[in-house]
């Protein structure tokens, strides 16, 4: 099964930013009122799940990647991560484990996870309960207005009776982890003001050097 969903919004109060059916007043320009929705694009291969989403957030991509990449702090707001470790971390690669709690059962994961700041993140799996595991990050950058965020996360689960219970859950997982995102980083980053440019603009060119 595949779904995606593409969010797009001007700049809001984006504590809410993924609840589908919000609309937005917005400075400047953008129109009020855009909303995402999900797309369903069919069957990728039975017994294997890819999710796509797709935002705009109004804050800058080194941040946005910074949050993504700090898995340490997982616990702290993405639902049902109960713990996180981190076993390397080099400008170009970060490994860690992570662990889960959904309803009564638990599973966890270790990664191992080639980057590029801030342009993208990928998710590798080294070990657990899947025969396959994969999730891509990009970041593009939009000037001062933030900018796009994309994920896609295509997994199946190991064989057996472990299989029937976990798909579900890790495919519940999967989808709360964007809105967790966006709420974490409203929480504690500072968003970008595209009306800043135009504000140093002018006051760079009422500026006069004596001479």
């Amino acid at each position: 099964m595949r779904l995606c969903a593409f969010a797009t919004w001007p700049w809001p109060t984006p504590s809410r930013a993924l609840l589908g059916t919000t609309q937005w007043s917005s400075p400047g320009g953008v129109q009020r009122g855009q909303r995402y929705t999900f797309l369903p694009t069919g069957v990728v291969a039975e017994g294997w799940v890819e999710l796509e989403r797709s935002v705009l957030l109004p804050y800058s991509a080194h941040d946005i990647f910074d949050l993504i990449e700090a898995a340490e702090h997982y616990p702290q707001f993405l639902p049902w991560c109960t713990g996180v470790t981190i076993l390397e971390r080099s400008d170009d690669w970060v490994a860690a484990r992570l662990d889960f709690s959904y309803l009564r059962l638990r599973f966890g994961f270790q990664t191992r996870n080639p980057k590029r700041r801030p342009e993208w993140l990928r998710v590798q799996l080294v070990e657990g309960p899947f025969k396959h595991f994969r999730g891509d990050w990009a970041l593009t950058p939009i000037g001062r207005n933030g900018c796009r965020v994309s994920i896609t996360i295509t997994f199946e689960v190991a064989d057996g009776f472990f299989d029937s219970v976990a798909a579900p859950a890790v495919d519940r997982v999967a989808r709360a982890m964007v809105d967790a995102f966006v709420k974490r980083a409203d929480a504690t980053l500072t968003m970008l003001d595209p009306a800043q440019d135009a504000v140093s603009a002018v006051t760079q060119t009422g500026t006069r050097t004596a001479s």
